[in-house]
């Protein structure tokens, strides 16, 4: 996937495929908590990271939150691309990052998400509400 999302980006206009990130939608204040994920967003995370590392090219962070957009599709989870900039210093060009919200965290991009302001979104139709933490203690016992 993280492959397929980079050579889509380097040769496609993402006006023709950004429809793989889902549909655009308000930018609401943004919770500016970034905790990571758990669960099967955090083993999405892990291959994400795994083929970055292991890949003979460079891929960006739209590659990144794109490929990993995928990946929950195909297991059926909401994921959200946030697209965020950041004016920097004045008279510098405006810097750009991209990073995958899930249910349970933030799947990738999270370590320099807060430096940006998020600009744009795209969601899936349904409403990303963030799943209840596991509990850390042992069942009740009947």
């Amino acid at each position: 996937m993280l492959t397929m999302a980079t050579v889509t980006r380097r040769l496609v206009p993402m006006t023709r495929w950004q429809g793989l990130l889902g549909k655009p939608a308000p930018v609401d204040e943004p919770r500016r908590t970034l905790a990571p994920p758990y669960g099967l967003e955090a083993t999405v995370a892990r291959h994400i990271n795994a083929a970055e590392r292991r890949l003979p090219f460079h891929t960006n962070c739209l590659d990144e939150a794109t490929a990993g957009q995928l990946m929950l599709r195909r297991r059926n989870r909401p994921g959200a691309v946030v697209i965020g900039l950041s004016s920097g210093e004045p008279g510098e060009q405006w810097g750009a990052h991209a990073w995958l919200v899930g249910r349970t965290g933030v799947i990738t991009g999270r370590r320099v998400a807060l430096d940006y302001a998020p600009a744009s979104i795209f969601a899936p139709d349904e409403v990303l509400e963030a799943d209840t933490p596991p509990a850390n203690r042992p069942p009740d016992s009947i």
